[in-house]
């Protein structure tokens, strides 16, 4: 079993996506499970039960950012 990221997980350049965008983007199982200890179609049970309303709709909190303005993408 790897335990570890392979280069074709990792970022070609970490200023364009965030390191989850890859990620997720990767349907990678052993990616996901490496790092969120499930696999992609646990996941997806996962969000297709309900929780995808509180995954996606849901910012991170964080002490220098408003919950409620708009992205920054470029910052």
């Amino acid at each position: 079993m790897q335990l570890y990221l392979c280069h074709l997980q990792l970022l070609p350049n970490p200023h364009l996506n965030t390191p989850w965008q890859i990620l997720f983007n990767s349907q990678n199982d052993w990616a996901f499970i490496t790092t969120m200890g499930t696999d992609v179609e646990s996941l997806d049970h996962i969000l297709a039960a309900g929780f995808a309303i509180a995954w996606y709709g849901t910012p991170i909190p964080q002490h220098d950012v408003s919950a409620s303005g708009d992205p920054c993408l470029w910052c």
